[in-house]
């Protein structure tokens, strides 16, 4: 099973990014847009993982003592051929991180030790930005933090879903 730990953005932040999907498709912007209800801050990927883990992974997320409460987009921006939502690294979200990466290395998985880079990824293969004014700019998309979840990545007759398995 293809395996990720990571927050799915509230629905008021979605309604905004949803507008801005709506302005990327009205300047003919193209790409392949993450569904609105793939939308998600991936804490940490875990690739291929026997289903026989799930429950451990689970009893580590329940485990965490993180007090986050919210995280910001405060940008959209390229990363390679993807347009992303970066979103702001404060201490809360750093602490997040590292405890999960601790935690699920403790665990015996192969975690990457990449340097958190916290985004959540809008659109990938991205053609015809140009110069829009509104890339690179500060911008403000506020998620209320519900539930850090682990997700399936699958695709369902030809569709990608993440599947919560918590």
């Amino acid at each position: 099973m293809r395996l990720f730990i990571g927050i799915k953005l509230d629905d008021i932040a979605i309604k905004k990014v949803n507008n801005y999907y709506k302005y990327f498709y009205s300047e003919k912007v193209k790409g392949n847009f993450t569904d609105l209800s793939n939308l998600h801050l991936t804490l940490s990927f875990l690739g291929e993982i026997n289903s026989e883990k799930i429950d451990d992974i689970i009893k580590v997320i329940d485990s965490l003592q993180s007090n986050i409460k919210s995280f910001k987009i405060v940008k959209l921006t390229r990363l390679k051929d993807m347009l992303i939502g970066e979103v702001f690294k404060d201490s809360s979200l750093s602490c997040l991180h590292s405890e999960l990466i601790e935690k699920l290395k403790q665990l015996g998985l192969k975690i990457s030790d990449k340097d958190f880079y916290p985004h959540i990824t809008l659109i990938r293969q991205v053609e015809g930005l140009r110069d829009l004014k509104i890339i690179d700019s500060n911008i403000e998309i506020a998620s209320n933090v519900n539930k850090i979840t682990l997700f399936e990545s699958t695709r369902i007759n030809g569709i990608l879903r993440y599947i919560p398995l918590n």
